[in-house]
């Protein structure tokens, strides 16, 4: 039996849902390098993908269908609303006092940057200007905290080196505990 390829898919999983639907509607159809890509995905863009084959003389039926199949499976991308995207930025700017101080402020006035102030509602408005000003904070200690690094390095010479802090030369008395422990074997015969 002659076989063509009437299509190709990224998963294994999406190509046996193609697989499936066919069989429902009484067409024979097999896969071809499913357990490759599943097994190494990073096969699937040289591979072409898993191929689904049917019989020459179906070939035209299960065009059609996968036509209507394709038309259903796709969904519209999921529109961000100005409404999440101050509240991203509000969790953004909350969890940037624990990671990563600065960097995550900044990303969370990016998305408010790319907000429509207009199209916001009374709530999502006054969220927003408390995100701003967490924000501001957030930066203002990440700029302290590189400042005082700053001055930190400077003040240790400046070439990287760290500060040496005089020590005087007198001998430490040792614990008698800490002085028993020193002179007892580290390992013996059992």
């Amino acid at each position: 039996m002659q076989t063509v390829r009437v299509a190709s898919y990224e998963t294994p999983l999406e190509a046996e849902l193609a697989r499936a639907y066919l069989g429902s509607h009484g067409i024979e159809c097999r896969l071809s390098d499913d357990l490759l890509v599943g097994t190494a995905l990073l096969y699937q863009y040289a591979l072409g993908g898993v191929k689904l084959h049917v019989a020459a003389e179906d070939e035209s039926k299960a065009r059609f269908l996968l036509l209507g199949y394709h038309s259903r499976t796709q969904r519209a991308p999921h529109v961000e609303t100005p409404e999440e995207r101050v509240t991203r930025a509000w969790k953004a700017a909350i969890v940037g006092f624990f990671l990563l101080v600065g960097v995550v402020h900044l990303y969370s006035l990016w998305l408010l940057l790319r907000t429509p102030y207009v199209s916001l509602g009374k709530r999502s408005r006054r969220r927003l200007w408390l995100t701003v000003w967490i924000d501001l904070v957030g930066i203002g200690i990440a700029a302290l905290l590189v400042r005082g690094l700053i001055v930190g390095a400077s003040a240790a010479g400046g070439s990287g080196e760290s500060a040496e802090l005089p020590i005087e030369s007198a001998e430490l008395p040792i614990a008698p505990r800490a002085a028993a422990l020193s002179s007892a074997p580290v390992w013996s015969a059992v």
